[in-house]
Order: C-alpha cells, then structure tokens, then sequence
C-alpha cells in the first residue's frame, strides 16, 4: 500500500501525461512479441503453497515511473521510481506472502527476511507520437486511381523501381492493369510500417505527390527533391541519414524523428505547421523562416540553441534533453504546451503565455518560477535546488503538479480543488493539506518530512509517504505545536513517547530525548493512514554581539571588558583575547595591558534552553604621548651627574632606560643637550640642556698666567699635581722624624 524508493530517479510522468494528452500513443513496435503480458506463474513449491497470479493488462508510457502503474493489492515495486523505457518490457515487482502458514522456501524470489516473493511482471509500453502522426490508416486518404487521367504513364519497372516490395504497392494502388500506373494518380504513397521495403528510388517520377508516408520501413535513404507538391512527410523510424527538404516549398507537415540524420535545413519551408526532428543527431536548427509553425517537438537532438521569437503561432514546444541554454517564450503568446525539462536553462519568463496549459520545466538551472499570470495551467512539473518557493494560488485549474527535488518548505494548495496527481518528495516542505483537492488520485510525500499530512476525504488510487523527523528548536519547557506547525488539527496528533500533549502544548520532554507522534492523514483503500513523526528537540540558537568599542590609550591598567549585546541564554559572558604577531593571532593568557593589536571574543555559556554564543572584535592600544604631559615627570638635569641619575616617573610608576625610553647627551661648546626619547609604551620626545662650567673649547689656544699656550693636552698638568703632592708628602714625613728624636 505505502512504499519508500530505493533511490532518486527522474519523475516525467507530466511530461508523458502532456504528451499524450496532446500526441497519440501507439504501443511499440517491438511490444508485440509479448505473449506473456497476461498470464499466471505457480509457485515451485512441493509444499501446496497457494499460487501466486502476476497482475495483467499492465500499460505504461516512456518515461513514466512504474509507480504510477498501480498493482493490485498485497504487489508493490522492486523499485518503483524506475522509469520506463520502450527497450525494457518486464519489470521486477513483489507480493507479500504468508509464509508462517505456508512454506515458500523452494520458490524462487522469495525473502525470508521482507517475507515477500519477487516476480517479473510484463509491462505493455506505450510510446507518445505527434498528434498529426497517422496513428491509423484512415488519417490518410486511401489511393485513387484516375481513369481519366492523361498527364502520361509510368512504366513500374526494376531499372527505374529496383525494390520488389515497392513496386507491388505501386500496382497494386494504382495500377488500371499491366505494370504502367498513371503520374497524376500517384498524390499519396502509404507505406507505413512495410520493413521489407528497403528502396524508394523511382518516387521522384512522382510530381504530383502530396502525402508521403513511409515510417517505420527499412529504407536508408530518401530522396524527395523532385516532389516539389509534397505538403506531407512521414519519414521517421528509419535508418534514413540525410534529409534535403529545400525543394519541397509547399511542406506543411515534417516528422523525421528516430532517425540518423545530423543536419535539417527548413528556411525553404515557410508554410511548415508541424515539425518533429526529435531523437536525430541534428546540432541546429533555425525556424525563424517558420512564421507559421504551430507545433515544434525536437527533443533528444544536439541542439544547443533554439529561437522561436519569430513562431509566434507555436501553440506546442517540446525541446527537452537538449543542450540549450536560454529560451525566450515571450512573444509566444499562442503557447499551450511547453516541455523544456532536462536543458541548462536558467531562466523562464511565461509571464506572456495565459493560454499555457502546460509545462514542465525539471532539471533545468531554473532559480525563480512565477506562474500566476497562467491562470489556465493545468499541468506542472519541475525541480530544481534553487527554487525554495512556489505560488499555484491563482492557478485553480491544475490537476498535475509535480514539484519534487527542490528547496520549497511550504506549498499551499487550497485553491486548487481540482489537483488529481501531487509530487513532491524530498522537499523541505513541512506540512501538507491537501483536504480540498477531493478529487486527488496521485499522491507522493516520500523523502519529505511532513509534521502533518491530510487528504481529506479523497479517495487515493496511489499513495507514497514515508515517516518523518523533525528537528524542532525548543527556547522553554513547553511549546505550542499549533505555532511550530501552523494548521495541524491536534484532535489527530496521538503524542506516543517522549512527552505530553496538554491542550495545544507539548510539555513533559528534554531536550535529547526525542518525541514521536502519530497523525491522522485520512482513509486509503479503507484503513485509516497514520503518519509517524519523530521530533529531534535542540536548543535554540543565541546572539551574542560587541558593542563597545575596546581601543584604548596605554595607561598601565589592563584593557575593560567591551558592552555587548545578547539575545537567549541567560548564561554567564566570559572573554579570551589574542594578539597580532605580525603575521598571526597568538593566544594572549591574561587581559591586555601593553600597546599592540588585540582580537577580543566574547563567549556567551549555555544555559538549559539556549546554545551558547561568541563574537569576535579586534582592537588597538595605543602609547601614551609624553610630550605636554603633566602626568610623565622627569628629574632636573642639570649636569652630567644628573644626567647619569635621571629618573623618569608616569605619575607613580618609575620608568625604564632601555625599555621605556632611551637617553642621547650632545655638547656644543659647553651646552648639553639631553634628548629623552620614549618607546614601547610612549611616544614622544623630550629634551632638556645645560652648561658645562670652565668648560675651555679642546681647540683653544689661550694663554696661562705664565705665558705659556694652553694647548688642551692635560697631561703636563697632571704630572706637575702629582710631584707637588709626592714633595708635600716627604716634607711632612721628616718632619715628623725630627720631632720623634726631640721628644726622646
């Protein structure tokens, strides 16, 4: 009933419904061999276990996820986001089994563990082709065969019509008897689905032919350059590499898809309507020629660039899983139906297109959709990571939309009544009401976690969803769960662990330990679904900011603590400092005194509610300037002693020569000039002078008492003192000795 992807897969299923709502589906041909789409597989079992019926009359189109296929009660999916392909006819589903009453252990596929037993079920593979394609025989008018005819003859002949095959046709169309068949006849050539024609030569005798139907035949090559009254060309599903249509002036119709062809000219073509080159090796196309083109399908081609500002009549563009880059459908005002899923398109203006019905615009670089100007939409599909919102209020007609992959994280659809199909797992939406769409048959939520899901009262045929989880930030020990998710009916919420429902509170939890509840979403297939919700409570995120500004003047006090700014916890404001190496932020132990630069973080603690928080601010001391200061005292200086005995004070604070400041004394005659240079902490200079007494210039030349020149050498000078005070010395010495004799 409700199953989980195995894995992400591309979701077409509104581009295939699009394109069969507006193309005609023909099952494939290779579909035929399949004999053993309606059948029934018994078990291997010796043991009488009950047998197991496959489901039958299975159909689905390209591109579809298998999960759209519903199965019959108790089957379900391998892996239902496979998509399907018309190479691929048989795919792997399961049934579960009673295997405590019954022994399946002998039959192939079966899980003991998931108690299922897997079997391969037979899928018929529809194919989408052009709404003009023939899907019948009728669609073309049959051969007529003029018996009045007299614009000449054609002999039917192996030179001229080497393929056997085709020459049967031609006689057997037109011919009146013999092998000759009249030119004039000849304005259609149906030889849809014949493979055993192989060779068209001798068509171009043909000049009046109008409709040239040839799909899906062996041929190789076609040449269509003498049909110059063709109007019709149905030449895909063929091996054909090459197409000139610039003859064929008079071409309204042109299908040459599924075919080998790498290049397709159609500026000659300006009465073309329809024109379908998908699945070919073309790189280019140009239809600005193409003034009247109304339907344009060339998907799943090179084409890396598409204007269509000059089809102002195109009503149908299908140009997916290409290489284009930018699409402008602004003057395309006419424009119902517009397929550009899977290209690089970044943006998408429809603003101009109200009479768009449909549109699928997936796995595109789309950013931005705005779809209120397309009031008659009816079918939406697209994805993208960068869209996070989406407004379908004024699109009440719609009844696809499929919306998955993306960052949405709500989505209200409560004036779309008449949604049928809803897509849109792994999303960020968060709850879903989809209560007024009671005609919803489609409904996938999976990899999208839902607080609350309800359909109402519609009757779902498909049903995907998976539980959800939750992370829920909670700022007290109670929290009203009608705020955290607007719009949820409590009388559905069943609280069944981690906490209490009281009124419209949640109470009784803590945090780390999780809460889960269950919600009613509605009947599927007549059992009440419940969706399981698991809340993984955290704290709440706080702020914290520095407001003040730190930067300082050195003044020898460690640097205040910066005024902040907080916002939750009521936790305690602590501080952790760095400082600038020159080269890195070193961590500082301490609170900063001295001048640098500085980084302060301010941590705000965790309380029981409230993470914890932390800024960061850098910030300078500066030094004190000394000069004009009355705070910086220095000693008097005076002279050389003072000098060597200065002292330098910051108030009380007694500086240091070396680190505070440094000392330079210059003379010039007998003034001193002491300049006190200070660093580190300070800036500034100050200086002081005084003069040297009896200070003689060292290059004097001036005369002593005696006449004699004073040179300036000192060293006569001193030798004189010292023979003075030796001469004293020994007259005191005799003298002493001559009285020491008297006195005996």
């Amino acid at each position: 009933m409700i199953s989980k992807k195995k894995q992400i897969a591309v979701i077409a299923i509104a581009s295939v419904m699009s394109i069969t709502s507006m193309l005609t589906p023909v099952t494939i041909a290779h579909a035929a061999d399949m004999q053993s789409n309606i059948r029934q597989i018994q078990t291997e079992s010796e043991n009488n276990t009950p047998p197991i019926i496959l489901p039958e009359h299975l159909t689905g189109n390209v591109g579809q996820p298998l999960q759209s296929i519903a199965l019959p009660d108790g089957w379900s999916w391998v892996d239902g986001s496979t998509i399907i392909s018309k190479e691929k006819t048989e795919y792997l589903a399961r049934i579960a089994v009673d295997d405590n009453t019954y022994d399946y252990t002998a039959v192939k596929g079966y899980s003991a563990e998931e108690h299922t037993v897997e079997k391969t079920i037979s899928v018929t593979v529809l194919m989408p082709e052009p709404n003009t394609a023939l899907s019948s025989k009728a669609q073309i008018p049959s051969p007529q065969v003029n018996s009045i005819s007299t614009l000449g003859d054609v002999d039917i002949n192996p030179t001229d019509f080497p393929d056997e095959k085709f020459r049967e046709y031609l006689l057997n169309a037109y011919s009146k008897g013999g092998n000759k068949i009249a030119v004039a006849d000849v304005t259609i050539i149906d030889i849809r689905d014949r493979t055993d024609i192989t060779d068209l030569k001798g068509i171009e005798k043909f000049t009046d032919l109008t409709i040239l139907c040839c799909f899906n035949t062996g041929i190789q090559s076609l040449d269509v350059s003498k049909n110059t009254a063709l109007t019709k060309l149905y030449c895909y599903d063929t091996e054909i590499q090459a197409l000139d249509v610039s003859k064929n002036t008079k071409l309204d119709t042109l299908y040459c898809y599924n075919t080998e062809i790498q290049a397709l000219d159609v500026r000659k073509n300006s009465k073309l309507l329809w024109l379908d080159c998908h699945n070919t090796e073309i790189h280019a196309l140009d239809v600005s020629k193409n003034t009247a083109l109304t339907d344009l399908v060339c998907y799943d081609t090179g084409i890396q660039a598409l204007d269509v500002s000059k089809n102002i009549a195109l009503t149908d563009l299908v140009c997916f899983n290409t290489g284009i880059q930018v699409l402008d459908v602004r003057k395309n005002t006419a424009l119902t139906n517009l397929l550009c899923f899977n290209t690089g398109i970044r943006n998408l203006d429809v603003s101009n297109n109200i009479a768009l019905t449909e549109l699928s615009c997936y796995h595109t670089e789309i950013k931005t959709l705005d779809i209120s100007k397309n009031i008659n939409l009816k079918s939406l599909t697209f994805d993208g990571r960068g869209i996070t919102s989406l407004d379908v209020s004024k699109n009440t007609n719609l009844k696809s939309l499929f919306c998955s992959d993306n960052e949405i994280t709500s989505l209200d659809v409560s004036k779309n009544t008449a949604l049928t199909d809803l897509l849109c797992y792994n999303t960020k939406i968060q709850f879903l009401d989809v209560s007024n769409s009671p005609d919803l048959k489609f409904l996938d939520t999976q990899q999208t976690n839902l607080a609350y899901l309800d359909w109402g009262t519609a009757d779902l045929t498909d049903l995907y969803m998976d539980s959800s989880t939750i992370e829920l930030t909670v700022t007290d020990n109670a929290f009203d769960i009608t705020k955290a998710f607007p719009g949820i009916d409590i009388s559905k919420v069943t609280v069944t662990h981690g906490g209490r429902l009281d009124g419209n509170d949640i109470t009784g939890y803590t945090i780390g330990t999780p809460i889960t509840y269950t919600y009613d979403c509605g009947l599927f297939k007549g059992t009440l679904v419940k969706l399981n919700v698991t809340l993984n409570l955290s704290k709440s995120d706080s702020k914290i900011e520095i407001t003040g500004n730190p930067d300082m003047t050195y003044t020898g006090n460690p640097v205040a603590a910066p005024s902040v700014k907080r916002e939750g916890s009521t936790g305690a404001v602590t501080y952790t400092y760095e400082f600038w190496n020159g080269n890195t932020w070193s961590v500082f132990n301490g609170i900063p005194t001295n001048v640098g630069k500085y980084q302060v973080t301010a941590h705000l603690a965790e309380d029981d509610f409230y993470n914890g928080a932390e800024t960061s601010s850098t910030f300078v001391i500066v030094p004190k300037n000394v000069e004009n200061n009355n705070q910086i005292f220095i000693s008097d200086v005076k002279s050389d002693k003072d000098v060597k005995n200065l002292i330098v004070k910051d108030v009380n604070e007694e500086l240091k020569k070396g680190k505070d400041y440094n000392v330079d004394r210059k003379q010039s005659g007998n003034k001193v000039t002491v300049t006190i240079t200070f660093k580190g902490n300070y800036t500034g200079t100050i200086t002081r002078s005084y003069i040297v007494e009896n200070k003689k210039p060292s290059n004097s030349t001036i005369q002593d008492k005696n006449g004699s020149a004073q040179t300036g050498d000192t060293v006569t000078s001193g030798l004189w003192t010292m023979l003075m005070t030796l001469s004293a010395g020994m007259i005191a010495f005799v003298k002493s000795r001559k009285h020491k004799e008297s006195a005996k």
